[in-house]
């Protein structure tokens, strides 16, 4: 995966809910992964203090990486 990362925390604006999720623009990637690879767990810190997010699925592996909060069904 992706570590010492850099990034954005992302929101959808279409569909209900609203998916957010992270977009990492720079960081170390230590292991391959595929779009479409779900229950990822990020983590890190903002500003405000520490950060996490479950349930992800990488919607894009390239640069910048983007991943997703995905539901049960």
């Amino acid at each position: 995966m992706i570590e010492k990362g850099v990034g954005f925390i992302i929101a959808t604006r279409i569909g209900t809910p609203h998916l957010m999720g992270i977009e990492v623009v720079e960081g170390d990637r230590v292991s391959p992964f595929p779009a479409g690879l779900k229950n990822i767990s990020a983590s890190g810190k903002t500003e405000k203090g520490p950060y996490s997010r479950q349930n992800l699925t990488a919607v894009s592996n390239g640069e910048p990486a983007v991943f997703l909060e995905t539901f049960p069904k």
